[in-house]
């Protein structure tokens, strides 16, 4: 499920990148480009809020970090998990 979720995210990235390109039918560039700047700005809270998962990522902090911009709690959310369920 939530690699379905994360599929959806990076399609709706790559229609915002690509209403730079090109205009979308029915208008839709300008929206998928606000839609995706208010997703970024609230990874961006989300990578503050959940600071001590990102240790939890077995590549680097700076991956970590950027998976937490493109997914936000797709990426955190597993990562809860596993030290739940490692600390049970």
């Amino acid at each position: 499920m939530i690699n379905f979720l994360k599929l959806n995210v990076v399609i709706l990235y790559a229609l915002a990148i690509a209403g730079l390109v090109t205009e979308l039918p029915f208008g839709l560039s300008a929206n998928l480009r606000n839609i995706c700047a208010v997703m970024l700005l609230i990874h961006v809270v989300e990578i503050i809020a959940a600071r001590k998962y990102l240790a939890l990522y077995r590549g680097s902090r700076f991956d970590s970090v950027m998976l937490g911009l493109l997914f936000g709690l797709l990426h955190f959310k597993p990562l809860k998990d596993r030290q739940k369920r490692d600390a049970a």
